[in-house]
């Protein structure tokens, strides 16, 4: 059975596994097909992924399998990926005991999908900002700024593809073991534009790193920095949790709101504070670009090293 579970999103569960022909492992996310709109998003993380060049903050995807009442366990898509070549980390079964498993589960008895990608054993940045916590530390200036400046780099890239990505979050952002790189992944709530200015027209994301321009369901490309200014800020407040995490789309209506957050976060560097805070203006056009975000999020980083 598969008991390796890493993690679980909105639209399924990830378990760790093993490549039989490297040995290395790698990261299978499940997508039950319980819903039309589910197979579509998982589809279409899947074919927007492919098609993407490479590009070392971007989380890429392996291969795929597909399990449909019509397709059988063992199908391929672009890629190449069978499920018989990984197993679990739990598991030296044969091919066909682990087929037997895989379809002995509740989970998998309907149809679904699977996503294959690399695995990163670290985990994500809510479960690194939780680490600082428990030892009664802050999450250094250092890391945080160069996180923050990958992921203007990875969004950056995504745009430039069309694409908008609309989940940014700490879950969402897995972390080498020494902090050097970081991966942008799950894009299940992303959506491809036809133009650079198109105006997408629906709610989504997770409640604390929303843009508020989401809420009415009309925005565009700067939602993503408006959710890249959130994990910053919760980065330096080491606010990743349900219980503690703060609406700044709510908050930053109020009167007063960035010297709140300057008083806040005065354990961090104003440089660092000021691009967080001009990731979160209300008014999307005022945002600052990615482009500028990056250079001095680097420019902050290097300072510390």
């Amino acid at each position: 059975a598969l008991r390796s579970m890493i993690g679980r999103g909105g639209f399924g569960e990830v378990y760790e596994a093993v490549r039989r022909s490297a040995g290395e492992s790698v990261a299978i996310k499940f997508i039950p097909f319980k819903k039309e709109k589910e197979a579509d998003a998982a589809m279409r993380e899947f074919l927007m992924i492919m098609k993407l060049p490479a590009h070392p903050n971007i989380i890429p995807i392996l291969g795929a399998i597909v399990k449909t009442e019509q397709t059988p366990l063992n199908a391929e898509l672009p890629g190449g990926a069978r499920m018989d070549n990984y197993s679990t980390n739990n598991t030296s079964s044969t091919s066909t005991a682990h087929r037997s498993a895989l379809e002995s589960m509740p989970l998998l008895r309907q149809s679904w999908v699977s996503l294959i990608t690399p695995y990163y054993k670290e985990g994500d940045l809510r479960k690194h900002v939780l680490w600082y916590m428990r030892r009664g530390e802050r999450f250094p200036v250092g890391i945080a700024a160069n996180i923050g400046a990958q992921l203007c780099r990875a969004v950056s890239f995504l745009h430039s593809h069309n694409i908008i990505h609309r989940d940014i979050k700490p879950e969402n952002v897995l972390l080498s073991h020494n902090h050097s790189r970081a991966v942008l992944t799950d894009f299940g709530l992303a959506k491809e534009a036809d133009r650079l200015v198109q105006t997408l027209k629906t709610k989504v994301g997770s409640l604390p790193f929303v843009a508020p321009e989401c809420f009415s369901g009309s925005y565009r490309y700067q939602c993503d920095i408006w959710s890249i200014g959130c994990v910053l800020y919760a980065i330096a407040a080491m606010r990743v949790d349900a219980g503690n995490a703060r609406m700044l789309f709510n908050d930053a209506l109020k009167p007063g709101f960035r010297k709140d957050v300057e008083l806040e976060l005065a354990h961090y560097p104003p440089a660092y504070i000021g691009v967080m805070l001009d990731m979160l203006v209300m008014p999307p056009e005022r945002r600052i670009s990615l482009e500028n975000a990056h250079l001095q999020l680097e420019s902050i980083a290097a300072s510390f090293t």
